[in-house]
């Protein structure tokens, strides 16, 4: 890449960074804020002071990184100010004088933290000159001459010495090019040119005998240009920068590096960065970002840290960088292998090598073209049979989800449909073309749209989202929805739409209802039935107070038929028929909850409360059978929450069942055990008989229903007690005894407190 087209391209990388800069304005501007207020430096002023003008290409390279080193530290642009003092094309005092009155002007109700000086000349203006304005504080010093002393002041001075790399430029000028015997160091006359040649001299004696060198500096342009293109072909040509020659003419450096490339016949080597793309191989760079960006960086550490006023001078130095021109690179035949490693390549072009696996195959297309025509056309007629198995699974896919009960939609980023199935338009009553293209607003109506709004707001989002909703629509149907949408991602994690899939469950609801209904009933009758199997006990239970009664009755009617009635034992005689009144009126008001028809009502209920009433109730039962009933109920049980007549004919149906599964035992061994713990959260209970047990292999098969081993029995009765069971959230199952009879457990969740 030339020099031009890797300007403009750099041209055209900042307008990027400064456009995408615009467009995220706010964002970057808070970002940069929070680094300034992080660091606390955001409120330092740095001041860069040049002796030269502005448009030089070392100062553009050395100020852009300071720029960028700054503002990486937290010193903003507003905080960066950059003065060029021209001192070299306007040497008169005069001009001082005005440089002198502009700064006051400037800063002199400014403070400055720091300075960047740029060259010997803007140091010696700064302190011999600005005084008044920079009284103390730090300055970095850049491009100092070897070996300057400088003046006693107030300042802390970190002065970058500019040195090249000779020497690290010269070994590896003779690694690439390892038969070389003669080194042409080219330069000039004026004071920095000499400078370099010095230090040149001092560098290179180590390979003095090794190598011959030739110095070309006393002399006009043209004949050193004459030097170098007779010099003999095991030769390196330094170049090291000349701006003026012998007959005091000046130069740029640079355009004299291009004529000595076009006259040499040997690789010409160089240290400076603006003579790439030039004609100069490379070297060991020196790089004006490398030194911009060390020099901001030091600054921030000054101004961080508060080192800035121990009155001492020290040097930082910026080692060089290995850079190389790949088009001079490939002119001398240099090997890329024997370059340092790390080293920056520029100019890298294509090479027809580069191209050597297109060219493989365009021959390849030129050998085989007729070959490829023919794979074209079965390549066009198996397109033709995809494209036609494309429309036929397209078909049975539409055929598929048509038939589907469900509504199935896909909606864009838009909240526009993109598809439709049959159920979705029809629930909708639009045709599938009308409801493409369309938003959702327009085809499902205002108020259901309202009701499923922060349903779609959440899938567009990118949030899977399922819902049960009871929305009305536009006719003043009420309809219960299920709903599902699914967000349509792409690979950049972008929300295009999402998929709908949505079911009208009213009927589903109403026919839950109908089935909930149905268990109901199957469950009264159920009670009704053991009730029925209760008839004896509760004919008894019922006597016993009623002949209590007549008994009672008929006391107190002789006790008043006497001349002198004892009143007060008539008294206790009437106090008996209540009790025994009261008695009747339990036994009949359990019953009647027992018998009562009523829909399901969970409240908080006391379960051991429940069991003492079922155990009293079947009491009479109980002696009839001769079966003793003993209890063992944990005592300040949570309450749980459910149904207290449908917890009861789970008691009772068990109960019962206990009963039977001890009719065959001895009267005096019919024993049942009804036991409550809590245990995990969950109240558990526990009815044993210790009757036959249950054979092994129908253990797991008593709560299916009509199973029984009665031969009376429905086998409804644990069927409806395991659904009231799971109804409450709970568990229910059976285990025989290690040793004799059956234990029915179940567990119900417990009330928190």
């Amino acid at each position: 890449m030339s020099a031009a087209r890797l300007n403009r391209w750099m041209k055209l990388r900042y307008f990027l960074c400064f456009f995408i800069l615009v467009l995220n304005g706010p964002c970057v501007g808070v970002n940069y804020a929070q680094v300034r207020s992080q660091t606390g430096l955001e409120t330092k002023n740095v001041l860069i002071l040049h002796a030269l003008e502005a448009n030089m290409p070392l100062n553009v390279r050395t100020d852009r990184a300071i720029m960028e080193a700054l503002e990486a530290g937290g010193i903003g642009m507003r905080n960066q100010f950059f003065e060029y003092l021209d001192l070299q094309r306007n040497p008169g005092p005069e001009h001082r004088k005005r440089l002198v009155d502009m700064l006051r002007l400037r800063y002199g109700e400014r403070k400055i933290d720091m300075v960047i000086t740029l060259y010997p000349e803007a140091l010696n203006f700064l302190l011999m000159d600005c005084g008044e304005i920079y009284p103390d504080g730090p300055i970095v010093a850049l491009y100092m001459a070897p070996g300057v002393e400088l003046p006693e002041t107030g300042h802390r001075i970190i002065q970058h010495v500019f040195r090249g790399d000779m020497k690290g430029t010269l070994e590896i000028a003779l690694k690439l090019v390892p038969g070389a015997r003669h080194v042409y160091v080219v330069g000039g006359v004026h004071a920095l040119d000499k400078k370099n040649e010095s230090q040149a001299r001092q560098d290179f004696e180590k390979w003095e005998g090794l190598v011959e060198f030739r110095y070309l500096s006393d002399m006009s342009l043209e004949a050193m240009l004459a030097a170098v293109s007779s010099a003999p072909s095991e030769s390196i040509i330094f170049y090291m920068a000349m701006t003026g020659d012998a007959t005091g003419k000046t130069f740029n450096p640079r355009d004299v590096a291009e004529r000595v490339s076009q006259v040499s016949k040997s690789p010409v080597f160089g240290i400076y960065e603006t003579l790439l793309d030039h004609g100069i191989v490379g070297g060991s760079i020196v790089s004006y970002g490398n030194i911009g960006t060390q020099a901001g960086q030091l600054a921030i550490s000054m101004l961080r840290t508060g080192s800035d006023h121990d009155n001492t001078s020290e040097i930082f130095d910026v080692p060089g960088v290995p850079m190389f021109d790949w088009q001079q690179l490939r002119r001398w035949n240099l090997s890329v292998g024997d370059l340092p490693e790390g080293s920056i390549i520029i100019n890298r072009a294509l090479t027809l090598w580069d191209f050597k696996y297109y060219i493989i195959v365009a021959l390849a297309f030129l050998v085989a073209q007729s070959l490829l025509i023919l794979m074209l056309l079965a390549q066009k007629r198996r397109r033709r049979s995809a494209e036609e198995s494309l429309r036929q699974s397209e078909n049975r896919l539409r055929l598929i989800t048509d038939s589907l009960p469900v509504l199935i939609a896909y909606i864009d980023s838009t909240q526009r449909y993109q598809f439709n199935n049959k159920a979705y338009v029809d629930w909708f009553g639009v045709t599938p073309a009308g409801a493409l293209g369309r938003t959702v607003r327009e085809v499902v109506g205002e108020t259901l749209y309202q009701d499923i709004l922060p349903y779609i707001e959440k899938a567009l989002s990118g949030e899977h989202v399922s819902y049960v909703q009871d929305v009305e629509l536009g006719s003043g149907r009420k309809v219960n929805l299920e709903g599902i949408y699914v967000p349509d991602v792409d690979e950049n994690n972008l929300v295009r739409g999402f998929y709908a899939l949505v079911l009208d469950a009213t009927e589903k609801n109403a026919a839950r209802e109908e089935s909930k209904r149905l268990q109901d009933d199957l469950a009264h009758a159920s009670r009704i039935t053991t009730l029925g199997e209760l008839t004896g006990a509760l004919a008894h239970e019922i006597n016993q107070p009623l002949s209590a009664i007549m008994s009672n009755a008929k006391a107190a009617k002789r006790f008043l038929a006497s001349t002198d009635p004892d009143l007060k034992e008539v008294e206790e005689i009437l106090d008996d028929i209540v009790a025994e009144d009261a008695r009747a009126s339990q036994v009949i008001s359990r019953l009647r909850s027992l018998l009562k028809k009523a829909p399901s009502a969970f409240e908080k209920v006391d379960f051991n409360q429940v069991i003492n009433e079922v155990t009293g109730f079947v009491h009479s039962n109980a002696a009839m059978r001769e079966v003793r009933i003993s209890s063992d109920l944990a005592s300040d049980l949570p309450p749980i929450k459910g149904d207290r007549i449908q917890l009861q004919q789970v008691v009772l149906n068990l109960l019962t069942n206990a009963f039977e599964a001890v009719s065959e035992k001895p009267p005096g061994e019919r024993q049942v055990c009804i036991r409550s713990w809590l245990e995990d959260s969950a109240i558990q209970t526990s009815i044993s008989d210790n009757g036959a047990g249950i054979a092994a292999e129908e253990v797991d098969n008593v709560f299916k229903p009509f199973f029984t081993t009665k031969a009376q029995g429905l086998g409804m009765g644990l069927s409806i007690s395991r659904s009231i069971i799971i109804r409450h959230q709970g568990q229910i199952w059976a285990e025989n005894n290690p040793d004799v009879g059956t234990t029915f457990y179940f567990s119900l969740p417990a009330e928190s407190a």
